[in-house]
This record gives structure tokens, sequence and C-alpha cells, in this order.
């Protein structure tokens, strides 16, 4: 016996279902229902393969920062699941940017410390970025005799490559092919 041809409909309030085609009108007429549209059913699919994973999102959103996007570039060239990686970022922002502000900052406070965690911390590129920053602040205190101008100049240097490293992460996980100039364009606008 063949399949019944089916078709998602949802109800009155906002719960999708599926019911045979030869039911659908009744199903409007009688029951409120309306039949899903493509947008939808691909809203839904995308929830059902990406939603709940906030511990994954916020891995890799702590990956990615203390990388400064290298993490995402590393699995757009290994084939990983980039569509995957944006969508758990996009339903997950909160888990996400939780791992992003944590993966900018664990440079800054495990730099100090001893042994392979301290030495990993100092050569990842968000501690290179927290070294670059210090170093330009100390340059501006040193040349203005200010405080203030210092932590200034520290503050603009990190935040500018922090910024490229959210940009790099942005080209990569882009859908289509990546071209310089979009790459360069997206990388600068947010290293500004």
């Amino acid at each position: 016996m063949a399949e019944p041809d089916l078709v998602n409909v949802v109800s009155l309030d906002g719960k999708g279902g599926t019911i045979p085609r030869a039911n659908l009108q009744r199903a409007i007429d009688e029951q409120g229902f309306r039949e899903e549209t493509t947008e939808e059913t691909k809203e839904r699919v995308l929830q059902q393969k990406y939603g709940g994973s906030e511990a994954r999102a916020l891995l890799e959103g702590a990956a990615s920062s203390l990388t400064l996007g290298g993490y995402d570039v590393a699995a757009r060239a290994l084939g990983a699941d980039i569509e995957g990686i944006r969508e758990r970022r996009e339903r997950s922002p909160i888990a996400s940017g939780i791992g992003q502000v944590a993966g900018a900052i664990a440079p800054a406070l495990l730099t100090g410390g001893a042994g392979a965690v301290g030495a990993a911390a100092r050569v990842a590129p968000a501690g290179v970025a927290s070294r670059i920053g210090v170093a330009a602040g100390r340059l501006a205190e040193g040349a203005a005799g200010r405080k203030v101008l210092g932590l200034a100049a520290q503050g603009a240097a990190e935040g500018a490559i922090l910024g490229a490293g959210t940009g790099i992460s942005e080209v990569a996980l882009s859908d289509g092919p990546i071209d310089a100039e979009r790459a360069l364009a997206t990388i600068g606008s947010n290293a500004l």
C-alpha cells in the first residue's frame, strides 16, 4: 500500500504537525489549521537539528575567540559542519557569548600561571592580542605621560585585534566561497 501524501500543518496555538493531504481542507475549515510555509518548515528542521546545543555552542564560542577565529577557519578547511557551528551560535546566543567572553579573557587570567596552562595561554592568539595591547598601552603612556591614555591605547589595540578575530570567524562561517575583497572588508570593519 502506498504512503499517503502528507502535508505539514500549524494549529491555532502554533504547534506543528503532519496530516494526510486529503484531510487538509477539513483541518483548515473545522480546526483552524493552516499549511506550514516553506520557511517555517526550514526553521523547524534547523531547530530540531541544532537547537538545545548550549554546551557545544559555549565550547565552540570559547575556541573561536581564544584562537581569534582560527578555530572557525580550521573547521571550514577540514570540512566540518559550518552550518552547524553557525546555527548553534545563532540558536544559543547566550551560551555562545559566554564562551566567546571566556575564550577572550582566559589568556589574561592564565598568562601569569606557571606550567603548561600558563604557557599555552601566552601563545594562544587571544593571549598574544592581550600582550600587544599591554605593549601599546605602555608605549602610549610613556609617550604621553598619562596613565589614562595608556589604558585607552591598550583597550583600542586589544579591541581591534579581537574585532579582527570576530571578522575572521564571520568570514569562515559564511556561505559560499571566500574572496579576498569580502574577507578584507569584513575583517577590517570588525577591527574598527
